[in-house]
């Protein structure tokens, strides 16, 4: 059976389907229509929709506010990594790595199964070493994974004659 959290996911995922990767939301609308308080939507849009995973969310509070959800489009490889390495800098926890190990499956750049050995890579317990070294190898391992991934998408490289 799915949390609370994973069905306002799965809601708002849908509603960004339908809106071409843009939705806009009223977070107590989507509160009582899950029966919850406007902090779980402010809760799942924190965790599940961050720059890390390729979103971004603009809020606006006050009787007409809103959240407005946003996929990031990215024109091409060389912008996504761009992109993965400010979300990710010197160092990333765990949740934010597999969650920009996601956004980097969903536009694409690997399939799931290279996203799923990836995060493997990168989970805590592959990581066996103290904090905040973890999260500066895990930085450092995940940067280097989505720039060969897209090393890999660009093809072969054409050297100068007679090399090899």
């Amino acid at each position: 059976m799915a949390s609370l959290v994973d069905e306002i996911q799965a809601f708002i995922e849908s509603r960004l389907r339908q809106g071409r990767g843009e939705a806009t939301l009223r977070r107590a609308e989507v509160a009582d229509r899950f029966g919850c308080a406007p902090s779980q939507i402010s809760y799942v849009l924190e965790t599940r929709f961050s720059l890390d995973r390729g979103y971004l969310v603009e809020s606006r509070r006050g009787g007409g506010g809103y959240v407005r959800v946003k996929e990031l489009q990215v024109p091409g490889w060389t912008e996504l990594v761009r992109r993965v390495d400010e979300a990710i800098g010197d160092r990333v926890a765990e949740d934010r790595a597999l969650g920009a190990i996601e956004w980097i499956a969903r536009a694409g750049l690997v399939d799931r199964l290279t996203a799923a050995v990836m995060q493997a890579a990168v989970r805590r317990e592959t990581l066996a070493v103290p904090l905040p070294l973890r999260d500066e190898i895990r930085a450092r391992v995940l940067r280097a994974m989505v720039r060969a991934a897209a090393a890999a998408r660009a093809g072969p490289r054409q050297g100068p004659r007679g090399a090899g």
